[in-house]
């Protein structure tokens, strides 16, 4: 009588798993839901938000350069950010990294020309910025949220940048650097109290991030 018990609800559990993903939507994420199996999978697919986020997540993966220098790099970059136990707390996440993705899209398609030239890192910084950065801080009216994720997407991409490049330099100088630059925006950050001593740092580290970057491809020409 146990086993028919134990059974039976086997098959309740089987017959409401098997109706919960085939009620997923089948074309909301970068994979088919309809053959989700993990938690990760079913929970994107469960949720519509964060299912067109994976979506154009997807997309911008696709659009990576799998020749650039930068992208063992990125891949690295994702490839943490999906196995980070908080990437489900909410939509910032997902958001963040897909704009990391995009920004990197867009850094890598100014830097380097289809005739294997390379432009000057400051023009396409000062153009990813007044443009990709721009236009992801006005969704949302600009609110504290949405320019929080821009412009910690903005630095993670700057970020990846550094790394590859000074691995290539081979500087000497990249500890006194980082030493530097994270005194100096504490120090800027300290200046202001809320939540805005948090943008302040960030966009601090943007702004030294990119001069950093500036002198090294300036060195290398």
């Amino acid at each position: 009588m146990v086993e028919i018990d134990v059974t039976r609800a086997q098959i309740l559990i089987a017959s409401s798993l098997i109706f919960f993903i085939l009620t997923l939507p089948a074309n909301s994420a970068s994979f088919d839901c309809q053959k989700a199996t993990t938690q990760a999978e079913l929970t994107i697919c469960s949720s519509e938000h964060l299912s067109h986020l994976d979506d154009m997540i997807g997309e911008q993966w696709q659009l990576l350069d799998r020749s650039s220098r930068y992208f063992p790099e990125i891949q690295a970059e994702q490839l943490k950010w999906i196995d980070s136990e908080e990437r489900f707390s909410d939509g910032v996440s997902f958001e963040t990294q897909l704009e990391y993705l995009r920004f990197m899209n867009a850094m890598n398609n100014c830097l380097f020309t289809e005739y294997g030239t390379t432009n000057y890192f400051r023009d396409c910084a000062d153009s990813v910025r007044a443009n990709e950065v721009s236009a992801c801080e006005t969704t949302d009216n600009q609110s504290t949220l949405s320019i929080g994720i821009c412009r910690s997407a903005h630095l993670k991409a700057l970020r990846t940048i550094e790394a590859v490049e000074t691995e290539l330099s081979n500087s000497q100088n990249s500890n006194l650097w980082n030493e530097y630059r994270d005194s100096e925006c504490e120090w800027m950050a300290a200046q202001w109290q809320g939540s805005i001593s948090g943008t302040i740092f960030v966009t601090c580290h943007i702004d030294l991030t990119i001069q950093r970057i500036s002198n090294i491809f300036t060195e290398s020409r």
